[in-house]
């Protein structure tokens, strides 16, 4: 897939003013507060989705563990050790 890398217009991260502008356009359509409150009253309604929501932004996420392995072998591993040796000509006079 030719041309795909590199630098390109709009590519990354947007910039942080852009992101702040978003946020701001957010919190004038709604107050959190609001949400927050009905994502708790359905959390203790039993609704499993809000639990989980309310839990991951009170404690954190918890750490997943992954798994890295190809044909039952590490990738990790370490290459095989390489030696060069360099020789250079000797002058003679």
């Amino acid at each position: 897939m030719a041309g795909t890398g590199g630098f390109r217009e709009g590519a990354g991260r947007k910039p942080k003013v852009a992101e702040v502008a978003l946020l701001k356009m957010m919190d004038d359509i709604m107050d959190c507060s609001d949400l927050w409150i009905k994502i708790a009253a359905k959390a203790l309604e039993g609704c499993v989705h809000s639990q989980k929501m309310w839990l991951e932004y009170r404690y954190g996420k918890p750490r997943q563990q992954v798994d890295v392995t190809s044909d039952g072998k590490s990738v990790n591993s370490l290459p095989p050790t390489v030696t060069v040796t360099i020789v250079t000509p000797k002058d003679e006079d």
